[in-house]
């Protein structure tokens, strides 16, 4: 896969067969960075991609500028793609990358974060608690972005943070922002 844009627009990522991974299209992470970067300078914000997978996004994010970013995955192996991919493309910023389930993260996490992309299996059951855990526990910066992917005919709307939903095909990126009180 190849990186969209940014410094180190059109290098090539080396993604492994075998992986339990659905990797974000191209047309949906040029489509996440133009949102992130109309509302933020990605060089002063602090970002969790949470569950990378391969990392695309977080390679993504840093090809745009993103200096503090971590990413998240419970499969060793996907974090060993990202790590590889890190070296092989000679990005010198370094994410901090945790192998830890995705609400356990968010559960011992005192971290607030100005971008928070989110990926969870089309299948995952908790996203629903995962929100809810970021939103409850201020995980969000007060001027922040959450972004989760999603199929289509999922709906987050009743959340009262859902600004707006995008979508690319059959995936959908939902946007969230804390509410202002």
């Amino acid at each position: 896969m190849r990186i969209v844009g940014g410094l180190y627009k059109r290098r090539i990522a080396k993604i492994p067969q075998g992986l339990p991974t659905r990797p974000t299209t191209e047309r949906t992470r040029e489509a996440l960075a133009s949102i992130i970067e109309s509302r933020l300078d990605l060089s002063e914000a602090n970002v969790l991609d949470i569950f990378s997978g391969t990392g695309m996004v977080t390679l993504e994010l840093i090809s745009r500028g993103a200096t503090q970013i971590t990413s998240v995955d419970k499969y060793v192996g996907c974090l060993n793609c990202l790590r590889q991919n890190l070296n092989l493309l000679k990005i010198n910023t370094v994410p901090n990358l945790i192998q830890q389930e995705a609400i356990q993260f968010l559960t011992e996490t005192t971290e607030q974060y100005d971008v928070i992309y989110a990926d969870p299996p089309y299948n995952w059951n908790a996203t629903a608690a995962m929100l809810e855990l970021i939103f409850s526990k201020k995980l969000l910066s007060s001027e922040g972005l959450l972004i989760l992917e999603h199929i289509t005919n999922a709906g987050f709307d009743f959340r009262p943070e859902f600004i707006a939903s995008r979508k690319y095909g059959t995936t959908a990126l939902s946007l969230f922002s804390p509410v202002q009180s």
